[in-house]
C-alpha cells in the first residue's frame, strides 16, 4: 500500500489517505485550533509545541520519508485556519529560479519537486465547497500550460455550457480524517466551489463567473477548519523555496515581522520562529527529522539587526541543498553587519 501511495504521489502531485485520523484525533485537532493563542496562531507548529503528536506520527513520518526518499526536514512551513473563508486562486507555492529568488520554479523534464504538503482538513468536502481543488500531474508540466486559459463558460437560461480546461481537474471529496499530501509545485486552489450537478468540475474561472447564480453548495456553516504543514527532502527546488520564504520575511511589506501582533509577541519575550531550542533539536533527532534554521536565522536577524552569536550558530548549523541565495550573504550587508 505504500508503494502504492508514494507512486500515486509522484505521478498525479497529490494522494489522499483516507481516515488516518479517527474520530477522537479529529476532535482533539479541531479543539487544539479553537484553543490556540494568539501569540501560538503567530509560531510554526514546532515552536508553539501543540501539534507535536501529529507532526511526529509514525505514520506520517513514514509517508513523509518514502515520499522524499530519503532524510525528512522541516523548515517552519506550516498553517492553521480556524475560522477562515476558503481561498480561490489557482497557484502553485513552488517558488525560485537560479535567476530570480521571486519566480515561479520550473522543473526540468522528469523532475519531481521534492517538497511536499501535509494537510488534514476538518470538514465534510463530500457534500460542502471550500475543499482543495487539483490539477493532476500538473506538478510535471511548464507553468504556462497552467497559467493560461482555464477553459470558457457559457450560460444561456438554465443550460450551461462548459468548455473544458486544457488540463486534468479534481475536486479532493475528503471527509475529517483524511490526510492529503500534495507536491509544492502541484497547481490547486485551496477552496473549491462544488456544483449543485455533480457532473461538473469546473475550473477556477469558471467557477468565479457562476458564482452569482447561486448554483454551488454552500461552505460548512460552522468555522471552516485545517491545518497544514510541509516537509521536504534535499533538492534544488525546494532549497529556493526555502530560501524565498526567509528572505520575504526580511524583505515583503506583508511579512509576518511588520504585523503588529507579531511585534506584540516579540516584546513579551516570544518568537515566532524558535525549532532551534534543545528541546525541540532532541525530539527531531529521535523522530529523524532534520532541520532547515531558515526563518530562525531569518527571524533573529530582524530582531537584532545584525547578526548576532546565536545567528552564526544557526548559519553553521543549516544545512543548505545549494550555494544559491545564501544567507550567509546576508551578513557580508551592510545593514546587519
Amino acid at each position: 500500500m505504500l508503494r502504492d501511495l508514494v507512486s500515486e504521489a509522484h505521478r498525479n502531485g497529490y494522494c489522499i489517505i483516507r481516515g488516518l485520523l479517527n474520530d477522537n484525533e479529529v476532535t482533539r485537532l479541531r479543539e487544539t485550533l479553537v484553543n490556540l493563542t494568539p501569540y501560538e496562531k503567530l509560531q510554526d507548529f514546532l515552536s508553539n509545541g501543540r501539534f507535536n503528536w501529529l507532526l511526529f506520527d509514525d505514520r506520517v513520518l513514514e509517508l513523509a520519508s518514502a515520499i522524499v526518499g530519503g532524510d525528512i526536514f522541516y523548515y517552519g512551513e506550516t498553517s492553521q485556519s480556524f475560522p477562515h473563508q476558503s481561498f480561490h486562486s489557482w497557484h502553485c507555492d513552488s517558488r525560485g529560479s537560479l535567476n530570480d529568488l521571486d519566480a515561479f520554479y520550473e522543473v526540468r523534464d522528469g523532475e519531481i519537486y521534492n517538497g511536499w504538503r501535509f494537510g488534514f482538513y476538518l470538514d465534510d468536502y463530500e457534500i460542502y465547497s471550500g475543499g482543495l481543488k487539483v490539477s493532476p500531474g500538473s506538478h510535471l508540466r511548464p507553468l504556462l500550460d497552467l497559467l493560461g486559459h482555464q477553459g470558457g463558460i457559457e450560460v444561456s437560461g438554465s443550460n450551461i455550457k462548459v468548455t473544458p480546461a486544457p488540463y486534468p481537474i479534481v475536486n479532493c471529496d475528503t471527509r475529517p480524517g483524511d490526510l492529503v499530501i500534495f507536491n509544492l509545485r502541484l497547481f490547486h486552489s485551496g477552496g473549491f466551489l462544488r456544483h449543485l450537478d455533480p457532473s461538473l468540475t469546473l475550473s477556477v474561472d469558471q467557477e468565479l463567473k457562476l458564482k452569482q447564480f447561486n448554483c454551488f453548495a454552500p461552505e460548512p456553516a460552522y468555522p471552516r477548519a485545517y491545518l497544514f504543514f510541509d516537509y521536504c527532502g534535499r533538492g534544488l527546488g525546494p532549497d529556493l523555496y526555502i530560501k524565498w520564504r526567509a528572505h520575504r520575511l526580511l524583505s515583503s511589506p506583508k511579512s509576518l515581522f511588520r504585523d503588529s501582533s507579531y511585534i506584540e509577541l516579540v516584546r513579551s519575550g516570544e518568537r515566532a520562529f524558535s525549532y532551534d531550542r534543545e528541546d525541540i533539536q532532541v525530539m527531531c533527532t529521535a523522530h529523524r527529522v532534520s532541520l532547515r534554521y531558515d526563518r530562525c536565522l531569518a527571524e533573529e536577524i530582524w530582531c537584532h539587526g545584525t547578526f548576532t552569536e546565536r545567528a552564526n550558530e544557526l548559519l553553521t548549523r543549516n544545512e543548505e541543498f545549494s550555494s544559491f541565495y545564501s544567507l550567509s550573504r546576508l551578513r557580508e550587508e551592510s545593514q546587519y553587519n
